[in-house]
């Protein structure tokens, strides 16, 4: 017999298939009287540890039970590790959300979202908190972190619905951190990003300046974290600066939001 890794038979493959031939012509030639002591012979000695693995191995059926039960038992220990893991997951993000609540001057109100309805102008998102809980019409809403996600649009009793910065509705009076050069920041379709408008070219803007709330159209509080430049060039037909900003909220990972409210509105 040859073996499966090697490409060319060997010596000890060589010297197998011959003494199998050897045993194989001997037995022939000492006749049919004899043979019958000879694989009692060899039955003894040379196939005697076959034997002992066979008779003492556990039946087939057996085997399959054990090999079955075995699979379950990894399956079921692969499913505890992935929710252990899961659980990991959301005591971090529940210990991000206290210690921002905690640091927060502002009243604060967590609002799961269940949902997020890309539409036509953009992205909306939907709010299980509602009118029993305060909530109102342009109530700003936050991440997670403190970075502006966008802002309540529509209140039902239990439920609420949100446009996003994602949205082309949705326009913010925001201002360089570094220069306080104030602006107005929307939403580009085109480029998936948020456009910021209205900075002059004789100002001094790098991508990786950091943009926020300018506290003026009364609506979102003054120095909210909205993003970070990414592009910045110059357009001398209009004498000002295309600037691109990525948005600061993980908006493909948003479970769940912070509604800033004031102190006679806010109800569990």
């Amino acid at each position: 017999m040859f073996r499966k890794a090697a490409a060319y038979p060997g010596f000890g493959d060589w010297l197998a298939l011959a003494a199998a031939i050897a045993v194989s012509l001997l037995l022939y030639a000492i006749g049919k009287e004899h043979r019958a002591h000879a694989a009692v012979f060899l039955r003894g000695t040379l196939l005697y540890p076959y034997r002992l693995v066979m008779e003492n191995a556990p039946p087939r059926d057996e085997l399959q039970t054990e090999m079955a039960s075995l699979r379950y038992q990894l399956a079921t220990a692969n499913r505890e590790v992935a929710r252990c893991a899961s659980e990991r997951v959301e005591l971090r993000r529940l210990r991000t959300q206290l210690d921002y609540m905690e640091r927060r001057e502002e009243p604060l109100l967590p609002a799961r979202v269940l949902a997020v309805t890309p539409i036509r102008q953009g992205e909306q998102l939907t709010l299980e908190r509602g009118k029993q809980h305060g909530l109102y019409v342009d109530q700003p809403l936050l991440g997670v972190h403190g970075e502006l996600v966008g802002k309540v649009v529509q209140v039902k009793e239990r439920e609420s619905t949100a446009q996003t910065l994602r949205h082309e509705a949705l326009s913010v009076m925001v201002r360089l951190e570094r220069t306080r050069e104030v602006g107005l920041l929307r939403w580009s379709p085109l480029q998936r990003l948020l456009s910021l408008e209205g900075i002059g070219l004789d100002e001094t803007v790098f991508p990786g300046d950091t943009v926020v709330t300018s506290g003026h159209g009364r609506i979102f509080p003054v120095d909210i974290r909205v993003g970070e430049i990414v592009s910045v060039r110059d357009d001398s037909t209009a004498l000002v600066k295309v600037i691109l900003v990525e948005p600061a909220a993980d908006f493909d990972r948003l479970e769940e939001a912070f509604l800033l409210v004031p102190d006679s509105t806010l109800r569990e």
